[in-house]
C-alpha cells in the first residue's frame, strides 16, 4: 500500500512516500522482493519462506535464496509554482 501525505500524529507528511508490509503492516525496511514479484520487509520475507516455503501472497514455492532486495529511488514532491 501506498501512502502519499498521510497524516500521522497530526502532521502531514508531504513528498514522503511510504510502502506497507503485507506481513508486519509496518513501513517497509529493507525492500524485498520474492521471485513472484511480491514486496515485504526483508526480515519478514525470510522468516514466512523459512517457515512455510511459499509466498505469504500467493503461495509460489521458493527458498530464502530466490529472495532479492530492491532499491526505490527518492521521491520529490512536486515544486510548488
Amino acid at each position: 500500500k501506498c501512502r502519499v501525505c498521510e497524516s500521522r500524529n497530526g502532521a502531514v507528511v508531504v513528498g514522503e512516500v511510504r510502502f506497507t508490509c503485507g506481513i508486519c503492516l509496518d513501513t517497509m525496511k529493507e525492500e524485498s522482493s520474492t521471485k513472484c514479484g511480491h514486496v515485504f520487509c526483508k526480515s519478514c520475507i525470510v522468516d514466512a519462506i523459512r517457515l512455510q516455503g511459499k509466498c505469504p501472497t500467493c503461495r509460489t514455492r521458493m527458498s530464502v535464496r530466490s529472495i532479492r532486495r530492491i532499491f526505490f529511488p527518492q521521491l520529490q514532491p512536486p515544486a510548488s509554482s
